[in-house]
């Protein structure tokens, strides 16, 4: 008959122990379970609240499927699992045997490594497109300034949670196409035009090498302004620019995520220029020509640097392009392992190129002339500016770009993969925020249903949107 008692110290190593889990029973030796000792099952004591005293076993109320997988364990040393196991649910077991996930075998350990893959990605999803990690307050007494600042919010924030959020977005980012378009037309000569007399004559009196200048860009710089029509129409583009992030920072409600924000900043440093250059146009409109004209050509290429940054805000409206930020982020260590290959090969190829060119003079006259085409041939851009002429020189040119096409060929699925993965993730989130928006319009109508009178319905509603009320602060 055997013992109603638990082990002791004194137990024959070879005495059976009975485990209830979930119903079924599992018979094994003590001697088993003490190879983990640091685990859930190599702790049993006779004060273990899982023990019965009437039946002599140990119950837990686990699943007993897996608990096959975790018993092998403490007999075999190998931790295996069923390939259609969720990832969660080996998780959960592990953690309630007090087994840790390293000891899982390396084939299986793919599966549940696919399902924190997949995890980080949902995360990753629904912190870009800001459904996620909100910061959810009781609003029950909320002031009509807190209820305003919230629908601006909302409404600068979130284009689709209102008619007028949307058209309020669409005509944003019809903005900022306006305004890269004017950057680009004051380029042109066409849409420029020449200086005032008086003005050309000042800035020729005090440029003495303006009329010997060759640099003609530069000389149509100086010597002729935007067209006014594209400079009031930039004025009104920076001027709502303006208005809109100011009124975002007041609204905000955590004022230090603004300025931590990395759009934000885009959005500060995309508005600055035309202060600079207006300020400046209203102190002395030759300030940068009476000085070095080089630092005046280096304010105006930063200043157009600056305004050209507007193009990134379209990153914060547009699903897709944020999805495919996501993919290139979560492919870094490929991307850094192109970049070290590439310039593992340009070192290479430009020395054998330098050398196998050695008795041409007219190409190759150096190596860091020969790192230029290695990295233009292996990136298959080809420009011709360089290009052996010797025998030698084309087998090691052919060479140089077979290897670039294998090198910056195989990180591409990579990235592909990835997009795949964050957009399948971004189709499901968008249905699940469809489905809770569907359940909050159920409630909103069941609600009204409920109220007699017009004023009290819109009570119940003003109660329910307090109850719901929430700063998203994830992308501020």
């Amino acid at each position: 008959m055997a013992s109603v008692y638990p082990r002791t110290k004194k137990m024959l190593k070879r005495e059976r122990v009975t485990l209830n889990v979930g119903g079924q029973k599992f018979v094994t030796y003590y001697s088993t379970l003490n190879s983990l000792p640091a685990s859930r099952l190599g702790q049993l004591t006779a004060s273990d609240v899982s023990y019965e005293t009437v039946t002599g076993e140990y119950f837990f109320d686990r699943n007993p499927y897996l608990f096959h997988f975790v018993l092998d364990f403490y007999r075999t040393g190998e931790l295996h699992f069923p390939h259609d196991t969720c990832g969660p649910l080996i998780e959960a077991e592990l953690r309630f045997w007090k087994i840790s996930t390293d000891h899982i075998a390396p084939c299986c350990w793919r599966t549940y490594n696919e399902y924190a893959e997949e995890r980080n990605t949902l995360l990753n999803v629904e912190k870009s497109l800001k459904t996620s990690n909100s910061t959810r307050r009781n609003l029950s007494n909320a002031t009509v300034l807190e209820q305003w600042k919230y629908k601006v919010w909302k409404f600068l924030e979130e284009p689709p949670s209102s008619l007028s959020a949307k058209l309020w977005a669409h005509f944003y980012v019809s903005l900022l196409i306006i305004s890269l378009i004017i950057l680009c037309l004051e380029t042109h000569p066409k849409c420029r035009i020449p200086l005032p007399s008086k003005e050309y004559q000042y800035i020729s009196s005090i440029r003495q090498d303006l009329l010997n200048m060759t640099n003609n860009k530069l000389k149509m710089l100086i010597t002729t302004r935007a067209h006014p029509s594209l400079i009031y129409m930039d004025y009104i583009c920076t001027f709502i620019f303006s208005c809109e992030i100011l009124l975002r920072f007041i609204v905000c409600p955590v004022k230090r995520i603004f300025f931590k924000s990395f759009f934000n900043v885009l959005d500060l440093l995309s508005i600055l220029p035309m202060f600079v250059l207006t300020t400046t146009d209203f102190l002395d409109s030759t300030l940068w020509v009476r000085h070095n004209i080089f630092i005046g050509y280096c304010v105006l290429s930063l200043t157009s640097v600056f305004r050209a940054i507007r193009v990134l805000k379209l990153v914060r409206r547009h699903r897709g392009v944020r999805l495919m930020y996501l993919a290139v982020k979560s492919s870094a260590t490929q991307l850094l392992l192109l970049v070290l290959l590439l310039f593992i090969g340009a070192i290479i190829f430009s020395t054998m190129i330098y050398y196998a060119e050695l008795n041409e003079p007219d190409t190759f006259e150096n190596i860091p002339v020969g790192l230029w085409w290695s990295i233009v041939t292996m990136t298959t851009v080809g420009y011709g500016d360089q290009f052996p002429t010797s025998l030698l020189g084309y087998i090691v040119g052919s060479i140089c770009a077979l290897s670039g096409v294998l090198a910056t060929g195989l990180p591409i699925p990579v990235i592909a993969n990835s997009f795949q993965l964050y957009h399948k993730y971004a189709r499901l989130q968008a249905k699940m925020d469809a489905e809770h928006i569907r359940k909050d319009d159920e409630l909103i109508s069941k609600l009204s249903k409920r109220m007699g009178a017009h004023a009290s319905y819109r009570g119940g509603i003003r109660r329910l949107q307090r109850v719901n009320f929430h700063y998203n602060t994830q992308f501020l």
